[in-house]
């Protein structure tokens, strides 16, 4: 509360300032082949331990040029690649203690993995005294074609 605020300035607290960091989880998607991944329609979902599922469906029109989403949960969730397309990081906003993640490639399905994301502090400002956010790099690899 704000109150709360001025009297741990006044106690000599210290200001957070304008930094601030969202909990988020990262999962770099690899093909077996370590291959790029190819022009076409792709899905991915995420299953979370409630029972919700969020998906995004995207188009790869060339390795170079990235996806193209619009239909889901893109609010929730964003994939995007790497330059040439040999790696798919799939974004996920919050900080699910588990989640199956799947990948769709024209109605195929290249790859599903049950994730258990070990999480770490990150202090945006590097001021351990300020709030903090969850943050995981996870990696699943899907089916070559």
């Amino acid at each position: 509360d704000y109150l709360g605020m001025l009297e741990e300035d006044v106690d000599g607290g210290v200001s957070c300032g304008d930094a601030t960091c969202e909990d988020q989880l990262t999962v770099e998607i690899i093909r077996a082949d370590n291959d790029s991944f190819m022009p076409g329609d792709y899905w991915f979902a995420v299953g979370l331990p409630d029972g919700s599922i969020y998906s995004v469906s995207c188009y790869l029109i060339h390795p170079d040029s990235g996806f193209e989403c619009e239909l889901g949960d893109v609010d929730v969730m964003y994939p995007y690649a790497n330059v040439g397309a040999t790696v798919i990081y799939l974004v996920l906003n919050g900080a699910p203690e588990s989640l199956v993640a799947a990948v769709e490639y024209n109605g195929y399905l290249l790859g599903e993995r049950t994730i258990v994301p070990a999480y770490q502090d990150v202090y945006p400002d590097g001021d351990t005294s300020c709030p903090s956010c969850l943050v995981a790099d996870e990696s699943m690899a899907v089916a070559s074609w």
